[in-house]
């Protein structure tokens, strides 16, 4: 059942300097923590009052940032873990942190794996970058070619190399060390409730109650009917061979209920491969055709804050303008933001819509 909440926020910001000194920060003039499963690093920004007791050496470069969010009634949650990065130059105080994933751009590896699978080439990368692995409990959809080798590559490249691959999602859990490989929307996490996220009325609605509070603020959406496209035609190609070894094709079939169906192609094709290339082939057509063909809600909306809400979970748009439009989306991407003037919002950016 979906659930919609309002809160007032409750925060925590707690800073430990190389040298073990913790201390925490009272007061802010804002917070924004921006994370998400496609950016490369997440990042909190803490705007501090200008103050007597707020000086530029206050905080050092390399210090732990640990920031939680949460509610009265429902509790703290860690939100960001990170280290502080930058500092402004000049007063009030800028610090600009970024996430425990940064060291996922820095280190390099050079290794060669024979027979390893996806999962455990991300897990020897995730630790590489002094993350902890944590595998998604599903069958991997992609084999490991038999001999994989990083020559100087960082974890970031290698595993952008198994999510090109599998087609899984990989990112540190927000507020944690762990970073996670799997199917999207299958973290340990991952809730049994699905929040609902309401339009305002533009026009009073037979059967819908005006006294129904919306939640969204406002938004940058675009509703994307059916699309234009009825057939997609993926080659899949060695990455050192322009030649094609399979082909697959993905049209679509009739609409039932507003959702697209598709069926494999007469054009399918065992070019040089074998029948698993033509498989895989036909698996990223048919995910193609249904980004193109389906329906629902693109871009972002501004929302009253819920820290209860992240990157890779489901949540429910509901439109009683326009009942046909609502339906559930991924989230991919969160901006929190905590300040005086609009108090607690998130900026969410939307994935796809999905189906539960």
């Amino acid at each position: 059942m979906p659930y919609i909440i309002i809160i007032v926020p409750r925060w925590q910001i707690t800073v430990k300097t190389p040298n073990g000194d913790e201390t925490g920060i009272k007061a802010f003039v804002s917070l924004s923590v921006t994370t998400g499963y496609k950016r490369p690093v997440d990042e909190a920004v803490i705007e501090m009052p200008l103050h007597s007791d707020v000086t530029l050496d206050i905080f050092p470069i390399g210090s732990d940032v640990e920031i939680m969010l949460g509610t009265k009634e429902l509790g703290m949650a860690v939100k960001f873990a990170g280290t502080i990065k930058k500092l402004s130059p000049k007063l009030p105080l800028k610090i600009t942190c970024e996430g425990a994933d940064s060291d996922m751009l820095k280190n390099q590896m050079t290794k060669v794996w024979n027979g390893a699978d996806w999962p455990g080439i991300v897990s020897d990368a995730a630790e590489k970058a002094g993350l902890e692995p944590e595998i998604g409990d599903y069958p991997c959809p992609e084999t490991a070619p038999h001999r994989f080798r990083a020559d100087g590559h960082t974890p970031a490249q290698i595993i952008n190399r198994a999510k090109e691959a599998t087609g899984w999602v990989g990112y540190v859990i927000p507020g944690t060390n762990r970073f996670y490989f799997g199917p999207r929307g299958t973290t340990p996490e991952a809730k049994e409730k699905v929040y609902l996220y309401r339009f305002a009325l533009n026009t009073p609605q037979p059967g819908v109650d005006p006294k129904q509070m919306p939640n969204v603020i406002s938004s940058n959406l675009n509703y994307k009917g059916h699309g234009k496209y009825k057939k997609v035609v993926v080659d899949l190609v060695d990455s050192n061979n322009v030649k094609p070894r399979a082909r697959g094709e993905a049209v679509v079939d009739g609409f039932v209920e507003g959702d697209a169906v598709l069926k494999l192609g007469p054009f399918s094709a065992n070019l040089s491969g074998g029948a698993a290339d033509v498989r895989k082939a036909e698996d990223r057509a048919k995910e193609e055709l249904m980004k193109q063909a389906a329906s629902g809600f693109e871009g972002d909306l501004t929302a009253f804050g819920n820290p209860f809400v992240d990157p890779g979970d489901t949540i429910l748009l509901e439109d009683n303008d326009f009942p046909e439009r609502s339906g559930y989306a991924a989230v991919e991407e969160m901006v929190r933001t905590v300040n005086r003037r609009a108090g607690y919002t998130d900026k969410i950016k939307l994935a796809a819509r999905v189906e539960i």
